[in-house]
């Protein structure tokens, strides 16, 4: 027991140890921190008190009251404080209020946010001085809070009444007094009282100050001139304010520019020759011997564009300084004004567009004019009844969703690359191998692929039976045994169909794509009708060109898939078009050069592939129309070129033309257009990007029918560059240069102006356009190519603001048109962007 009585004893004092002393007792608890109440005040007025509280917390977290506290403000000037807590608002600011207790603190906030209550004059009123002088005594204000004791930092804002006057500066802040200050300069005399308001910003509070005003001293009252055009009569009058008339002028320092000259009567006068700018120094001296001066500049702009009919300029868009300058001649001269944007990517998102015309008088300010017509929509889809066939709205549906289904093919076939690609084994310029000579089977198993199956898959769709409906030496056309049983393809339709391929398709392909492949050995283009084409007229699949190890979902030959619509309206009286007889040369141009693209691992973009593949379907309808003897010896396609029957302008033969002028005119006369993208619901770039191709040929080709043959062939070669490079090689230019001659052959095409070197020379599109429309819709675009955004009839020689939106390629057009008067009108036309140009043409 003694042991346990021993180690009981150890770990007593171990315990005692442990708590801190030798068994005497817990020491007491210190200050371990402070709590304010509240944590935060705001005030509005100076004076303003608040109370605050502070609680003590002990280290044992006990509260511990009647321990003293020590209260200071860490801003006097915001706020002071008692030792009571008791703070009392002396400024604008924030100010801590902290209790302090021993080590320990806490602490709030004030926040002083005091509001002007009232603003009074301090000095400057009532005074006396010469109109166009400064006061003799600065304006000065006192701004006070609720308890009328200044406020700094106050903004204050000084204006004269009626603009008569100025203040400076006209904005100020109060100063530790409250007070703030402005120059008062008074302005032209207007009778003898002058007024400056004094405003407190953001509230109701103002006063104001008057002055008498006498008569001012000798002052030069000009202070600028308005701009000088070279080889135009320029007269401006300098004019003096106060002295003793009568007065005489002189030039002080300088020199006015050449040919002009200031007279003893304050005339400026004469025709400047030099462009420039001169600054000088003009002194007045009245008959009692006081003078004053003022320096003065003046602009000499460039002489009027002095342009012949057909004639171009090109400049960059205006962007302040000296615009171009149209003369006004005589009167019916007519001009366009193209504003083009040069860059050529689909990426790249519209820009706004402002054209502002005005006549040169001093003084005037065309920005006030009110914008001019709204550019309507000059189509509505009012076509001719014997062009209800085609369907303009579903038109642009299918062909947006072409564009989606090209890149997709496109995809597809870079993913597989080269390697999986079937050999062409008809060597390709041969005329399809000389037209194939044994029949086509009978019957065909054929995938009816579309670009949502995901053919490259490894189920790709079930093949189904196809029966062969007609063919000859270059096609084959076969239709689904289902659909067939019902919805039959005409065999009248689908002759029809062979026949035009054959006399103007196939030597079209041949002469400006090198020729249709043969992957399959047949040497023929499959046209498959198959109910899968709903939403297209009719498409190629570029991955029926890869072996099916590769794409288990090809053909593995060439085959255009058809919409049975576009067969059944060949011979539909009601609905009567041959769309289909052009758009099988479209799609076997597509064959021709999808494959050379692919083989070269370079895609043209969608819109340069299907501009080509356009122009195949065109050239197509015009050998056909030259065969009929239609064009009348000339390659000049215009309205008498159309069939002379009464009450219709389509034909078999012309409808590859036609086409594509109704999709241009869809395009063109819409507010929004580009060669390279969609910009709205309204249409898609197959007319623009065709009549681009079609200048392209007319203009760097040698044109005609077949004429340009050779350009488009190299454009579509595998060893050509894709899209913009391979048109910068063939034409030797930039595509930026390109757009601006494209601009200038669009002002001047059906004008009767003398055609650029560059332009168009197998249409005349306003002529050609005739007729396509309704005679009874309003807004028809009959004879309106290139459809300036400035209205139906040319605008005159006045006051206009025209605003718009241009896209990438695209072109905004303006017309204008002199009554003879005057001396002209000056065109100020933006851009907000880089890579635009203004082209003027003048056309009459």
């Amino acid at each position: 027991m003694r042991w346990r009585t021993d180690r009981l004893a150890g770990a007593a004092l171990l315990f005692a140890a442990a708590c801190g002393g030798d068994g005497g007792g817990t020491p007491p608890p210190t200050p371990a921190r402070v709590v304010v109440t509240p944590a935060t005040v705001e005030a509005h007025t100076s004076g303003q008190t608040f109370q605050f509280s502070a609680r003590v917390v002990g280290s044992d977290g006990n509260p511990m009251p009647g321990v003293p506290v020590t209260w200071t403000s860490s801003d006097e000037d915001v706020a002071t404080v008692s030792q009571s807590g008791l703070a009392t608002v002396a400024g604008q600011g924030r100010a801590d209020v902290r209790a302090t207790a021993e080590s320990a603190s806490g602490r709030a906030s004030v926040v002083a946010d005091l509001q002007p209550a009232e603003i009074v004059k301090v000095s400057g009123d009532d005074q006396t001085a010469p109109a166009l002088t400064q006061a003799p005594e600065e304006a000065v204000v006192r701004v006070t809070d609720g308890a009328g004791l200044p406020l700094s930092g106050v903004r204050v804002e000084w204006e004269a009444f009626a603009e008569r006057g100025r203040a400076d500066p006209p904005v100020t802040r109060t100063n530790d007094s409250g007070e703030a200050s402005t120059r008062w300069t008074l302005g032209l005399p207007d009778g003898d009282l002058q007024d400056l308001r004094a405003h407190v910003a953001g509230t109701a509070l103002y006063v104001d100050f008057r002055v008498r005003a006498t008569d001012p001293p000798l002052t030069v009252l000009t202070t600028g001139l308005p701009r000088g055009r070279a080889t135009l009569p320029y007269e401006a009058v300098v004019e003096p304010i106060g002295g003793v008339p009568p007065f005489a002028w002189s030039i002080a320092a300088g020199e006015l520019p050449a040919g002009l000259a200031l007279d003893s009567a304050g005339l400026l006068a004469g025709t400047v020759s030099d462009v420039g700018t001169a600054e000088f120094t003009v002194a007045v001296r009245d008959s009692a011997g006081t003078e004053a001066t003022a320096e003065l500049s003046l602009r000499v702009c460039p002489a009027p564009l002095a342009l012949d009919v057909g004639q171009a300029e090109v400049l960059d868009p205006f962007w302040g300084g000296c615009a171009p300058f149209l003369p006004a001649g005589r009167a019916g001269d007519r001009y366009h004004v193209a504003l083009v944007r040069t860059v050529v990517r689909p990426d790249l998102r519209a820009v706004a567009t402002r054209v502002e015309i005005r006549e040169p008088w001093p003084g005037d300010d065309a920005s006030s004019a009110e914008p001019g017509p709204a550019r309507r929509s000059p189509l509505g889809f009012g076509l001719r009844p014997d062009l209800a066939g085609y369907d303009p709205e579903a038109d642009r549906r299918r062909l947006r969703m072409k564009a989606d289904l090209l890149a997709r093919s496109e995809q597809l076939m870079r993913e597989r690359g080269p390697a999986a690609l079937l050999p062409d084994r008809g060597g390709g310029a041969q005329a399809q191998r000389l037209a194939a000579t044994s029949p086509p089977p009978a019957t065909r198993a054929l995938r009816p692929t579309t670009w949502e199956d995901g053919p490259c898959q490894e189920s790709p769709p079930a093949r189904v039976r196809a029966n062969l409906v007609g063919y000859n030496g270059f096609l084959a056309i076969y239709q689904d045994s289902v659909q067939q049983t019902t919805f039959p393809v005409d065999t009248a339709a689908a002759a029809a169909v062979l026949d035009y391929y054959a006399a103007f398709g196939a030597s079209t392909i041949e002469e400006y794509f090198g020729g249709v492949t043969d992957v399959d050995g047949d040497g023929r283009v499959v046209l498959f009708v198959t109910p899968v084409v709903s939403q297209f007229a009719a498409y190629v699949w570029g991955p029926d060109f890869l072996a099916a190890t590769a794409c288990p979902g090809s053909n593995e030959m060439e085959i255009v898939y058809y919409n049975q619509l576009m067969f059944a309206r060949v011979v539909d009286s009601e609905r009567l078009s041959y769309q289909a007889l052009p758009t099988t040369v479209h799609e076997v141009a597509h064959i021709a050069s999808l494959y050379r693209r692919a083989t070269a691992r370079s895609w043209h973009p969608a819109w340069a592939e299907e501009g080509r593949a356009e122009i195949a379907g065109e050239i197509s309808s015009r050998k056909a129309l030259a065969a009929a003897g239609v064009l009348g010896g000339t390659d000049v396609f215009d309205r008498g070129a159309y069939p002379p029957r009464p009450g219709s302008v389509i034909s078999p033969d012309n409808t590859g033309v036609l086409l594509r002028l109704v999709r241009t005119a869809i395009s063109y006369s819409q507010p929004y257009n580009s060669v390279t993208q969609d910009p709205t619901e309204e249409h898609t770039f197959y007319g623009t990007s065709w009549h681009f191709h079609r200048f392209l040929g007319d203009a760097y080709g040698d044109a005609g029918t077949t004429g340009d043959a050779d350009f488009f062939r190299r454009l579509t070669s595998p060893s050509a560059r894709a899209g913009v490079a391979g048109i910068e090689a063939a034409t030797g230019k930039s595509v930026s240069a390109l757009m601006v001659e494209y601009a200038t052959a669009m002002a001047v095409n059906g004008t009767g102006a003398p055609a650029p070197e560059r332009g168009f020379r197998t249409y005349d599109f306003r002529s050609a356009m005739t007729d396509l429309f309704s005679p009874t819709f309003e807004d028809r675009p009959r004879g309106a190519y290139p459809w300036p955004a400035t209205g139906t009839e040319a605008a005159p020689f006045d006051d206009h603001v025209f605003q718009g939106y241009l896209y990438p390629a695209g072109i905004q057009f303006h017309e204008f048109e002199s009554d003879g008067r005057g001396e002209g009108i000056e065109v100020e036309a933006t851009i907000d962007g880089s890579g635009a140009q203004v082209v003027i043409v003048r056309v009459r």
